[in-house]
């Protein structure tokens, strides 16, 4: 129950939610976030390089998640392509 609760607050502070997880229907992250549902066919990806502020922006999004769900979250990490300097994503 509180995996599911992280996942839906994660989705809504994504999404610019802030803490108002009713913008989430359904428990499934392929219903809060469609772009990210790999069942369905997508659009060719585009790889771009690597961009500083995307350290800033996950401590910004870190933040809000930890303000929402405090310690419930043990950890909160920054696992992407998108975390490793120099790297396109």
């Amino acid at each position: 129950m509180l995996e599911r609760r992280a996942v839906k607050v994660a989705c809504a502070v994504l999404r610019g939610g802030g803490g108002n997880t009713a913008l989430l229907p359904g428990n499934a992250m392929a219903d809060a976030m469609p772009e990210f549902d790999i069942t369905r066919k997508s659009r060719p990806e585009v790889v771009t390089s690597y961009q500083p502020h995307w350290v800033g922006k996950f401590t910004q999004i870190a933040r809000q998640i930890r303000d929402l769900v405090g310690h419930a979250a043990i950890r909160i990490d920054h696992i992407s392509s998108t975390a490793i300097p120099g790297l396109g994503a």
